[in-house]
Order: C-alpha cells, then structure tokens, then sequence
C-alpha cells in the first residue's frame, strides 16, 4: 500500500502561542520568543528575516501542530526583544549564540531550521557551527550575504525597474548616488523624522518592487509609485538593516557559501521563486550545487513572498514531508503535484 500523500495545499489553521517568554542575554538585549504547537512534538525554529524583520503568528502556519513543537525567536532589536532597534552588542555572531541559548534554555537536543531570506543566512551559519543541534534546514529565497547580492539589490537591479528606482532614489539627494547605501544609512538617521520615514518608505518601495515584478506589473498602473506610510518602528527596523548591509552583515566574505560546504549528510531543501529578484535564483542554484543531496524546488510564479498560493503550498509539503520521512528525498515528487 502506498503511504499517505503529504501533501498540503494551503497554510495550517491559525492557531496561539502555548507560551511566550523572555531570555536575557549576556549584555543588555532580551529576546523575546515564543512556542506553540505539540510541547512533544518534532522541535522547529523558525528564523524570521530581515536583517531588523521579526516573527509573526501566520509564520507557525506552515507546520502542522499536531506534530511540530514551533519555537519562534525574535533576533536582537527586532518585534518584541527589547531593546527596539538597538544596534549595539549586535552582529551575526551575537544572534547565533543567541539561538543555541535559546535552544539550551528550552531543554531541546536539536531541531529543524526553517527559514528565509536574511533568516537562511543565518541558518546555514548556525548549521555549520553546530551541526549535531540540526534535523534539516527548509530554505526560500535564500540570500548569501555576499558582495554580489548587495551590489544586486543597490545596482543591478535598478536595470530591470528604472523608473521605480529612480523613484527609490529620488529621495536622497543627487550628491549621494554614488553610494545609495550608505545614503539611506545617513536619512534613515536624521533628526528629522519626516525624512527618515520618507527613507523607510521608500527602502520599502523598492524591496516591494523586485519582491514579485508580475504581481506588481498587474496591481499597479504604469508609472505609479505610491510609497507605503512608514512608522517610528519601520525607522528603526531599518536603521537596524543598513548597519548590518554596510558592515557586511558582520561576515567575512564567502561565509555562508562556506558554511553551506560543511553541513555534512543534513537534509536541506531549498526553494525558490522564478520571479524573486529581491534574493536572485542564482543563489539557490549555487546552495544546491554545494551541498551534497540537497533538494531545489523552483517555484513558478512566485517571487519572495513566502506567503504566495504556490510557494506556501511548497512550504508545507516540505513540513509534512519531514514530519513523515525525516528528510526530502519524495519533496520533488510530491510538490510536482501541487503544480
């Protein structure tokens, strides 16, 4: 008899958090995390992205609860760890110590990684570092921390969607084009809080420009560049994100490709949106070629959003499939059929 399909289509119900609680650190960060889902059940943590995003309920969504024990922990100066936005005492290295604290304080031997974005950066370093605490990793839109991606998101990418750039640009002055990082880094800092809205606004214009260009051409007449209404938060939540991108996310350049190079026989699956050109396909691509029996599921029209039909529909039967198997080895198939 064949087993049962685990396929699952659609996002599990909304369900509440078990427990909520906060850890202190060794410095003056207290992180906020939460846990929901079976208290018995196969642990997973979930690594929101960013850097300077945090976790959200419809995140648990993806796992079943009647098997997953689902740990969500908001990364240092993001959602509900306190201090908001603080920079200080906060790098890369910082925030994987913080998740094996996390890890120790809940009396887990070892969980799965499911994240995205910023988030599978961090992952595939946690992984690497401490490969005897990891079941797997799910990966979507992976970024690498690189050179390239940066240069990416600040440059190339301007070709693709010029007048949304120039829009994305126009609210930093003509004197500091050359460095548009480094710009946003400056306004988002300014004593005036109606310019650095203006540069939270318009850094999230652009991430939802290149986060799913068809979805875009179709919502949006030509030519139109409404900027979203940006808050005190979304300021410093992007004050957080630029000291990260201009110190290289606090990484050595090639660490997260290296780190994908030393997860040894770890189940990963990675997925990718065809259209994502916020974290560029070829990152997928390049992940799948490093580690050694992988699985990559490229996901037709869907750009970064994890929360697309057929991205979350992938995202699920990853879960289920881990939940019934331990690894990814039937994904391929059983995505096709989502399809």
């Amino acid at each position: 008899m064949a087993p049962t399909s685990p396929i699952q289509k659609s996002l599990f119900p909304a369900i509440d958090a078990n427990y909520s609680g906060t850890l202190a650190t060794s410095t003056h960060h207290n992180l906020y995390y939460e846990e929901s889902g079976n208290p018995q059940g196969l642990p997973v943590l979930c690594i929101h992205g960013g850097p300077g995003s945090a976790s959200a309920p419809v995140h648990r969504r993806f796992f079943d609860p009647a098997i997953y024990r689902i740990c969500q922990l908001d990364q240092r100066g993001c959602g509900r760890s306190e201090p908001y936005g603080d920079t200080r005492q906060n790098t890369t290295a910082d925030l994987i110590a913080d998740m094996e604290l996390l890890r120790a304080h809940l009396g887990i031997k070892s969980w799965l990684l499911f994240a995205g974005s910023w988030g599978a950066a961090l992952a595939l370093l946690y992984a690497a570092r401490h490969s005897d605490a990891c079941t797997g990793l799910i990966l979507r839109g992976s970024f690498m921390a690189s050179r390239s991606d940066l240069q990416w998101f600040f440059e190339t990418a301007s070709a693709l969607r010029p007048e949304e750039w120039s829009a994305f640009t126009g609210c930093v002055g003509e004197q500091q084009q050359d460095d548009i990082l480094e710009a946003f880094h400056q306004q988002l800092r300014s004593e005036d809080s109606v310019m650095a809205k203006k540069a939270a606004a318009a850094w999230m214009f652009w991430e939802n420009t290149l986060d799913n260009p068809v979805q875009r051409e179709n919502n949006n007449a030509p030519g139109s560049h409404n900027f979203p209404t940006a808050s005190e938060r979304d300021v410093l939540k992007y004050q957080l994100q630029t000291e990260y991108l201009r110190h290289k996310c606090y990484v050595e350049e090639g660490a997260v490709a290296t780190a994908a190079q030393q997860l040894g026989s770890l189940p990963v699956a990675l997925f990718h949106g065809r259209l994502d050109w916020v974290c560029r396909p070829k990152n997928a691509w390049q992940l799948h070629k490093m580690i050694d029996g992988s699985v990559l599921v490229w996901v037709e029209q869907s750009g970064h959003n994890p929360f697309s039909t057929a991205m979350s529909g992938a995202l699920t039967t990853a879960t289920a499939c881990f939940a019934k198997d331990g690894n990814f080895q039937q994904l391929a198939r059983e995505v096709s059929q989502i399809e």
